[in-house]
């Protein structure tokens, strides 16, 4: 992997995947951000995920159209937030999966900043987060996503007031659009 850096980029490079990058986060970064097609990124469950994309995703050059990416446990909270916080400035963003092996590592409160990102992405079409959010987030992520057809979600305690987040009158944008809604949720009773 480290002779990534050593090759050409390629302009033309509109896909990028792979499972477990290792201790050359710098140099697949540098490679990537010279990729000016690529749209598509799918990266493994790795602990250098979330620091490689906080450098890539700022980068101007870089309009990603789908993101699909794991997190490890390991990843430190402070690398998390950075990536959460990179996000912001993928506004072409049409695929958002993130993944994570540990939702109990992140606070309310970095869990906050994912979603205040997230909210900026309102191209998104599809979403799938593998965070523990609230009624509250889950609200507040669907007045910003106008075009979202895919959601899946983990939460704890959703009833029965979710589903006017959905069929409700006052958001009609959400039900015209939305095409699958899974849930990974504890109800309470």
């Amino acid at each position: 992997m480290a002779e990534l850096s050593t090759l050409y980029a390629f302009e033309a490079l509109e896909s990028f995947e792979i499972e477990k990058p290792n201790n050359t986060v710098s140099y697949i970064a540098s490679w990537l951000c010279q990729c000016k097609n690529l749209r598509s990124l799918n990266l493994g469950r790795s602990l250098e995920n979330a620091s490689l994309l906080s450098r890539i995703l700022v980068d101007e050059r870089i309009c990603l159209e789908s993101l699909n990416v794991g997190i490890s446990k390991s990843t430190p909270i402070h690398v998390r937030v950075a990536f959460y916080r990179s996000l912001a400035f993928q506004s072409s963003l049409h695929t958002l999966c993130i993944s994570s092996d540990d939702r109990q590592s992140n606070t309310t409160s970095v869990i906050q900043i994912l979603l205040q990102a997230v909210t900026k992405l309102n191209q998104l079409r599809e979403l799938d987060l593998n965070e523990d959010i609230s009624l509250d987030q889950l609200s507040t992520l669907t007045l910003y996503l106008p075009k979202l057809a895919v959601l899946t979600v983990n939460g704890t305690n959703f009833d029965d007031d979710i589903w006017p987040l959905f069929f409700g009158l006052k958001k009609p944008q959400i039900t015209q659009d939305l095409r699958e809604l899974p849930f990974y949720a504890l109800g309470h009773s």
